[in-house]
């Protein structure tokens, strides 16, 4: 605490007044070039006195908050930027005074002893390639930065900077940094890893954070690229190109069916060489009529059945009554029973007409009589006759 801070603490406890309660958390903070001090409220109606000292002079302010900003009076000159401060602050409740805090002292200067260290960010850093050569490049943090460049009274600065295997320099003049490496990277990398640096006024020095890794980019073969991209073109030209072939071709098979292909007709028999095309404008609509078929078959004569290879008299063929009885069963046959009309070939040049006729036989007697009429039975209890006539 310094000696004016301790004589009006103790004069507070000579005179018996009441204190206020005192700021607690007192703190320097250093954000790149912006340095500010905070500390903890103590309510509505609360003022507090914030003091700088150090050496370069002293500043006292006064403020209603719990935080004040110190980069104005840091960077008012070359001596005070590169000097070492520190913070006091005391609070106000009414009539009554509280306890003086100090911070811990601050400063830019490396070489200063100080509890706190500040120090300003590392311009952006470009690393390029040409001819097989890398190059580092930035803007001079003495432009980059306002307060550097606005300090009044300072002397010509240098800004070095170095890495793991380099170093280099730019004046206060130079508008950017530019140094190419020496002896290159070694083989198979392209980035420098860590890169810092400092703006010297003469001994006294202001320092800069570690940046890094910088990489250069992976340089482009040009050839390279536009052999794709005219690859790329041909592949999409000629993707296009066939998607019109392909549509036209359909267009054209539409309106022209004869060319189109038998196994894309929708038709399955359209265009079938195996079936012959009808026009469909010349059907004309069909009507049914049923034919009306006499259902009485004709009698036989016994002399019919001798020619036709029947029974004869001798033989114990069918008798008169017999006769009689098989014409009346034969009437009203059912369409399944009808006679069908049948062409023989009997050799020679010779066709006979003859017909068929098929009955039921329920009756033990009626098998014996359609045998001898030379039926044959089949597998559903059927007889069928068979009567010839010459063509």
């Amino acid at each position: 605490m310094p000696p004016g801070g301790a004589f009006r603490a103790l004069l507070l406890l000579l005179c018996g007044a009441s204190a206020a309660a005192p700021p607690g958390g007192l703190n320097v903070t250093c954000h790149n070039q912006q340095v500010t001090v905070s500390w903890e409220d103590r309510g509505p109606g609360t003022s507090y006195t914030v003091r700088v000292e150090g050496s370069a002079g002293e500043q006292e302010s006064e403020t209603t908050g719990n935080r004040y900003d110190l980069t104005r009076f840091v960077w008012a000159s070359e001596d005070r930027s590169l000097g070492f401060h520190s913070v006091t602050v005391t609070a106000h409740d009414g009539g009554n005074q509280s306890e003086t805090m100090e911070s811990e002292t601050f400063t830019f200067n490396h070489l200063k002893p100080a509890h706190i260290k500040c120090k300003l960010d590392f311009p952006p850093v470009d690393l390029n390639e040409a001819n097989s050569e890398f190059t580092l490049s930035f803007q001079n943090p003495l432009l980059f930065y306002t307060e550097l460049k606005q300090v009044p009274g300072s002397s010509s600065p240098t800004f070095t900077f170095n890495g793991s295997n380099f170093s280099g320099e730019c004046h206060a003049d130079d508008k950017k940094c530019k140094l190419t490496l020496p002896g290159g990277l070694p083989a198979g990398e392209r980035c420098v890893q860590s890169l810092d640096g400092k703006v010297a006024y003469g001994s006294r020095s202001i320092s800069f954070r570690k940046t890094g890794p910088v990489c250069a980019p992976v340089s482009t073969d040009w050839g390279v690229l536009v052999l794709s991209l005219m690859l790329l073109l041909f592949f999409i030209v000629t993707s296009v190109v066939i998607v019109l072939i392909c549509r036209v071709k359909a267009w054209t098979m539409k309106n022209n069916p004869a060319k189109t292909p038998i196994s894309l007709v929708l038709d399955a028999h359209e265009g079938d060489m195996r079936y012959a095309l009808v026009s469909r404008e010349d059907l004309s609509p069909v009507t049914v009529t049923e034919n009306q078929i006499s259902r009485t078959l004709p009698v036989c004569s016994e002399e019919d059945l001798r020619l036709d290879g029947g029974v004869s008299e001798d033989d114990g063929g069918v008798s008169e009554d017999d006769s009689e009885e098989t014409e009346a069963e034969s009437i009203d046959l059912p369409h399944y029973d009808r006679r069908q009309m049948l062409e023989v070939d009997m050799g020679d040049g010779d066709l006979a007409i003859g017909y068929s006729h098929r009955r039921v036989v329920t009756a033990p007697g009626d098998h014996e009589r359609a045998g001898a009429l030379g039926g044959h039975r089949n597998a559903n209890g059927h007889f069928d006759l068979i009567f010839m006539e010459m063509a």
